[in-house]
């Protein structure tokens, strides 16, 4: 068996495309856990991580579970024990005693984290099992992590004992790969939690369930510009500025980069206060499309090419000042120079 790989042969890199297929399939696996497989590979991690093997094993039905379970059973046992609760860290225990072993170079530092990190074992283990590759222990290692992949959900490993939940029961995904479903829960568990995602934005249930039902505090309370966005393309734009009651104030096009910016302001303002909305067009991304965002920006600000120079902070760190903005709008961005 070879130690070292320099150049793939025409068979292996032939493999790739079904190897890539295989280790997907897995990632994103539905099956129920395989719980006794994955607690004799997750023995076997703390085995070579030099911890305690026969720690208690815990299993969880979904994530929300063991988010809330762990730190909970970890503070327990920290005052059974007596023990300083930094003990429960992964990177306090695990962390370092696989990065004192085994070179950052050949593997990588979080290597108990099972469904979540699928893609990391279908690296190794491609090498290993497809091109022989000897690593010695690291190569052991490997294999018992791709065995946590393999067999079953996510885990949260500690000094005391081990969280383990169950694969989700349902993952839907939209051309591209992202988290998606417009009419349900985009990923679930079976025991009912699950995330509402749209295009991999993750989004409150009414905004797919019944957006028709939103309200003007959904749209005007909402922080974040992801979420706003998904709003507006759910509802429509139009119906989204009726919601929120603005009017449009002044529009610019930026002659260089050919993007749009609009400037709105409230009908009935709510105090001096309130900010006003900028909706404005991203420059092209990886897919080729340019989103349309709202974002807030200062009550004061009287133009939207000025809203847009307001977003940008100076090259020392400093944000501008409305007044500033107002005076001189004018912004070059570097890439457009």
């Amino acid at each position: 068996m070879p130690k070292r790989i320099d150049v793939l042969t025409e068979q292996q890199k032939e493999s790739l495309k079904s190897w890539c297929d295989e280790w997907i399939k897995i990632g994103l696996s539905t099956e129920p856990a395989d719980w006794d497989r994955q607690e004799k590979a997750l023995r076997a991690c703390y085995r070579y991580a030099k911890l305690n093997d026969g720690i208690p094993i815990i299993r969880v039905a979904s994530p929300i579970v063991g988010a809330f379970a762990a730190p909970i059973a970890a503070n327990i046992i920290s005052k059974v024990k007596k023990v300083d609760i930094k003990d429960f860290a992964v990177d306090s225990d695990v962390y370092s005693a696989v990065d004192s072993a085994v070179d950052s170079k050949v593997w990588w530092h979080y290597w108990l984290g099972g469904a979540l990190w699928v893609y990391w074992p279908s690296f190794t283990q491609f090498f290993v099992e497809k091109c022989g590759l000897d690593l010695g222990e690291v190569g052991d290692r490997a294999t018992a992590y791709a065995e946590l992949s393999r067999s079953g959900g996510y885990i949260w490993p500690n000094k005391y004992f081990a969280m383990v939940c169950d694969r989700p029961e349902k993952i839907s995904r939209d051309a591209r790969g992202r988290l998606h479903c417009e009419d349900s829960m985009a990923i679930r568990w079976r025991d009912g939690w699950g995330l509402w995602m749209w295009h991999g934005v993750r989004v409150p249930a009414k905004l797919i369930m019944d957006p028709d039902s939103a309200t003007r505090e959904d749209i005007i309370n909402e922080t974040n510009s992801e979420v706003s966005r998904v709003w507006a393309e759910r509802l429509g734009w139009e119906k989204y500025f009726k919601l929120a009651d603005v009017v449009k104030q002044d529009a610019w096009l930026d002659p260089k980069a050919g993007l749009h910016y609009e400037l709105y302001d409230f009908r009935k303002r709510a105090g001096e206060l309130q900010p006003k909305l900028l909706r404005m067009e991203s420059p092209k991304i990886n897919d080729g499309t340019s989103p349309v965002y709202i974002e807030p920006v200062p009550p004061g600000i009287s133009s939207a090419q000025a809203a847009r120079r307001w977003q940008m902070p100076k090259k020392d760190g400093r944000w501008p000042e409305v007044a500033e903005c107002n005076r001189t709008p004018e912004l070059v961005f570097e890439w457009e120079a």
